[in-house]
């Protein structure tokens, strides 16, 4: 059974691709209602802009977009 795409975002700092924060439902956010806003690298703690080039959606055989 495949999964679905996770949403990833890649820190403009040290280059972590990190999952998307969650939603209040519990799944992933639209990559378009991110874009514009920050979140904090899970390794090195550093705010990262979400921008479209930083964004990508990884399905288990690989990256999608």
């Amino acid at each position: 059974m495949a999964t679905a795409p996770q949403l990833e975002i890649k820190c403009g700092t040290c280059g972590y691709w990190m999952p998307a924060p969650l939603t209040a439902a519990g799944t992933p956010p639209d990559p378009a209602a991110i874009v514009g806003t920050t979140v904090q690298c899970r390794k090195c703690l550093q705010r990262t802009a979400c921008t479209a080039a930083n964004i990508r959606l990884r399905a288990e055989g690989g990256v999608v977009a």
